[in-house]
């Protein structure tokens, strides 16, 4: 008679690869590469979806799929990813929709990647002790990327950063509201396990990563993560309903802490926002969002898609609040869902949300140990999203907690091992490891745009060229390679070549209206060199950087500018008036376009 599947090495190999994955997508970064934090994180989250594949793969043969647990969460996580494709089917750019918007890589290839991660923990998780190994995962990254906030805020920080992180450090993650959502959720699980824990170490281990995350949420400054935190909050009191002492206790802990928080720089921004004073542009980005789901009411734009949805829907109106750079988030995790796959994507996560939060309280309330930290933290996550953008850093808790929600509330058949031949787990390994190597290619990518970003910056044109040709081969899906690629060679004057590199990165991202005004100038210059057609070409370029987003001044600019150069003066001056109405400090354009003849 064969093994058992408990006691294999497979589900042991599946437990720990799931855990340095978590490890990996919060610490993983480089800041070689111009984009440093979130195409680390996914490349290095890939490799691992490779080898937990091959693993599991293995197991399913040797175990047979009686290891799966049965479970109604299959059912509810099938049909969002269902919807997902079909949405993807429809996407305004099918590309990003699979591979995600560039620096946040959460299309569907992400999606396709938390599925493995839920199904290795579903299959691997048997015991309390899986899930404290899990757990113990994300004490161990939320100390260390804490730690280096810590160093961040003293100035002390290795790297140079574009933005200084001393005011508000971002960690391991780039931005610090994304790294203050993934403290909201480690205080949350740090919370629950101090709730659950029945022996004194674990309590106080649990107790000081508590208040260890509530001091680095402080110094990060990110009002979500007080949205986070009450959620935490809320979940453990819908769980364990407090005694009359432990609420004057908690109470009493409450006024400090807050009292506490004041002193930092998250009490200030929280004052600022109970004033009223910078929430306009959230409520502007919602609104913007609605219209965009009423627009395409059943899947949407594409997951991942929010840029497109942004630019189509964007009022003149929102220019001085938010900017004129498109947005590609919703800052709320509702809206984006439904602007990015419709009402039917959206129903589909309410689903697997509502689902979710049924398995884990009962999980809380049958063993507490597992459960209730996974449901403090799933409250957490959702409420701190509520106001916060998705990332690949801290997206994938709530398929862990899914994964072992299913884990522990699904039913299994025992299975013994059956052979498999000796030649099955070399192939595996043979093919995941060459699954693996497929991420070096945009690996290398990624740090040749930016050393191609430093030679530009310090006059080699020459390597610039160089450097940002290579990046656009390993990966020339990603349209900013192929504008930094046509950045380059317009260094050199080469401006029939930039403006192919130009036009690459159009047709590859539509809705960035910054790769057709870049189009629109390179063909300009080609036309005044004497090429024949190339003026037309050029106004209709700069007239789709218009239409692709018509309430951002730079369309307009970039057409009144090429009209004035080419004597089409009605045009340049209405062009002109337009830039001018929607942004101020464009007089020069207006002056210019009124004196064309």
């Amino acid at each position: 008679m064969g093994a058992s599947f408990e006691r294999a090495g497979s589900r042991r190999a599946l437990l720990w690869l799931a855990a340095l994955k978590i490890l990996a997508l919060v610490l993983v970064f480089d800041p070689a590469g111009g984009v440093p934090f979130d195409l680390p994180k996914s490349l290095a989250s890939r490799a691992f979806e490779w080898a937990i594949a091959g693993v599991l793969l293995l197991a399913l043969l040797a175990y047979g799929r009686g290891i799966v647990p049965r479970t109604r969460l299959h059912a509810a996580i099938a049909a969002l990813a269902g919807t997902s494709v079909i949405a993807s089917l429809v996407a305004a750019e099918p590309y990003v929709a699979v591979f995600g918007e560039q620096d946040r890589y959460l299309g569907l290839t992400y999606l396709g990647d938390m599925l493995l991660l839920y199904l290795a923990i579903a299959i691997a998780v048997r015991s309390a002790k899986d899930v404290a190994l899990l757990l113990g995962a994300i004490g161990l990254a939320g100390m260390l990327a804490g730690g280096y906030a810590v160093v961040q805020a003293l100035g002390a920080d290795p790297f140079t950063w574009a933005v200084d992180p001393r005011s508000r450090p971002f960690a391991t993650f780039g931005n610090p509201d994304q790294f203050g959502h993934f403290i909201a959720v480690a205080f949350a699980v740090a919370f629950g396990a101090l709730i659950a824990a029945t022996r004194p170490r674990a309590r106080a281990i649990a107790g000081a990563g508590a208040l260890g995350a509530l001091g680095i949420a402080g110094l990060v400054a990110t009002r979500g993560s007080l949205v986070g935190i009450a959620g935490a909050v809320a979940g453990a009191v819908a769980v364990r309903r407090p005694a009359g002492r432990a609420v004057l206790a908690g109470g009493a802990g409450a006024v400090a802490l807050a009292a506490l928080l004041l002193l930092t720089p998250l009490g200030q921004r929280t004052v600022a926002t109970l004033q009223g004073v910078a929430v306009g542009d959230r409520i502007t980005l919602y609104a913007i969002a609605a219209r965009a789901t009423l627009t395409r009411p059943l899947f949407g734009y594409g997951p991942d898609n929010f840029r497109a949805a942004f630019v189509t829907h964007r009022t003149a109106e929102s220019l001085p609040i938010l900017s004129a750079g498109p947005e590609t988030s919703a800052h709320d995790w509702l809206l984006d869902a439904s602007a990015t796959t419709g009402f039917v994507g959206l129903a589909a996560l309410l689903v697997v949300v509502g689902l979710g939060t049924v398995e884990l309280v009962a999980l809380a309330r049958t063993r507490p140990e597992a459960g209730l930290p996974l449901l403090v933290g799933w409250s957490a996550h959702w409420a701190n999203a509520l106001v916060d953008v998705g990332s690949v850093g801290v997206g994938w808790f709530p398929w862990l907690a899914l994964g072992v929600a299913a884990a522990l509330r699904g039913t299994k058949d025992e299975s013994t091992s059956r052979r498999v031949p000796r030649w099955v787990p070399a192939a595996i390994a043979a093919v995941a490891i060459a699954g693996i190597a497929t991420g070096t290619r945009a690996f290398a990518a990624n740090r040749e745009s930016w050393a191609a970003a430093e030679a530009a910056h310090f006059g080699d044109s020459g390597a610039a060229i160089a450097l940002a040709d290579r990046a656009a081969a390993r990966d020339g899906g990603r349209a900013d390679y192929w504008n930094r690629l046509g950045l380059a060679l317009e260094s050199q004057r080469r401006w029939g070549d930039a403006a192919a590199a130009y036009r690459t990165a159009a047709s590859r991202e539509r809705f960035e209206p910054v790769y057709w005004t870049n189009l629109a100038r390179a063909l300009a210059r080609v036309a005044l060199a004497g090429q024949t057609g190339a003026q037309a070409d050029a106004l209709a370029a700069a007239r789709e950087a218009v239409a692709v987003d018509p309430n951002a001044p730079a369309g307009h600019l970039a057409l009144a500018e090429i009209a004035t150069a080419f004597g089409s003066c009605d045009l340049a001056r209405s062009e002109a008036a337009v830039a001018a109405t929607l942004q101020s400090g464009h007089d020069d354009f207006v002056t210019r376009a009124a004196a064309c003849r």
